[in-house]
């Protein structure tokens, strides 16, 4: 059994072409097209056939697939438990974010990380999708809210603040706002699932109806509508504070706050061990946030 030959082809298909997989295995593509050639010949079947234009899995392929990208995980899991303790971060490491935290942090992370670290290449994959870290040779993962899958292991990240937000003729054309009952007449740009916000102001809780003119799922479209003056916006303190700053957003019953809750985690697959590559970002990034970045939380 050549285990090589088996990783290229998990390679090739979570990178979807042979040119991608030959970068991320550091061999010529010529290496990776013979390699899965062979395989193919060995196990007499295809597994792979390719257009034009694009690389597509045959039925036998996928069922081969999701046996050995296990496989192969658990062999870099083993390789990262024994460098943990002797290793320096190198290679390439592939973490995934989600489109707003991805844009407000990662881009700090990723300089301080690369500059500590020379010898790491990092690919971010940033996508409200929830991706398949093993099926997708994901080495780290940044997701909100608590774990449904218990073959994963979670690390606390930050917590998440948030709070309602409008633009100064907004605010202007349709009153200033002394109690949460006054939202009841105010429009929303709503979030997707965010039916009822539930404010605090210390001494009492009210539950406010969301009712949105324009629902979306990303919150930097709500943050560009709310700055429009298109409705009161419900946004994460990280994501407002540069247009609190610059003016263009001002604070919705500031003596009131969001009593929700929620956290963002460091995932990333395996029994025990995080490879140093991922054990290094995680601290990177716990650095950035603590040292230089107000509007986040531990």
């Amino acid at each position: 059994m050549d285990l090589d030959a088996i990783e290229v082809f998990v390679k090739v298909v979570q990178a979807g072409s042979l040119s991608n997989a030959a970068r991320l295995l550091n061999m010529p593509k010529t290496t990776v097209s013979a390699k899965l050639a062979a395989l193919e010949k060995r196990l007499g079947a295809s597994l792979i056939y390719r257009t034009t234009r694009k690389l597509h899995v045959t039925e036998a392929g996928e069922k081969y697939f999701h046996h050995c990208a296990n496989a192969v995980r658990e062999m870099e899991l083993g390789e990262a438990a024994l460098q943990s303790s002797q290793g320096t971060p190198t290679g390439l490491l592939k973490v995934t974010a989600p489109v707003d935290i991805g844009h407000a942090v990662l881009p700090h992370v990723t300089r301080a990380y690369l500059a500590k670290y020379p010898d790491v290449t990092i690919e971010l994959l940033i996508s409200n999708q929830i991706a398949d870290l093993v099926g997708g040779g994901v080495d780290l993962a940044i997701r909100a809210g608590m774990l449904k899958d218990s073959s994963l292991i979670a690390k606390r990240f930050i917590d998440l603040r948030a709070n309602l937000w409008a633009s100064p003729s907004y605010i202007k054309e349709f009153r200033k706002f002394t109690h949460p009952k006054d939202l009841v007449m105010a429009s929303f740009v709503g979030r997707k699932g965010v039916d009822v916000l539930r404010l605090t102001d210390g001494k009492s809780e009210v539950d406010v109806p969301v009712v949105s003119r324009v629902i979306a799922d990303d919150l930097e479209t709500i943050k560009a509508l709310t700055i429009l003056g298109e409705g009161v916006g419900w946004l994460p303190d990280f994501l407002s504070a540069d247009a609190v700053d610059a003016g263009t957003l001002v604070p919705v019953l500031p003596q009131w706050k969001w009593k929700g809750g929620g956290a963002f985690y460091f995932v990333y697959a395996g029994q025990k061990y995080a490879s140093p590559k991922v054990q290094a970002f995680i601290q990177t990034a716990l650095d950035v946030v603590s040292s230089g970045m107000p509007n986040f939380s531990f």
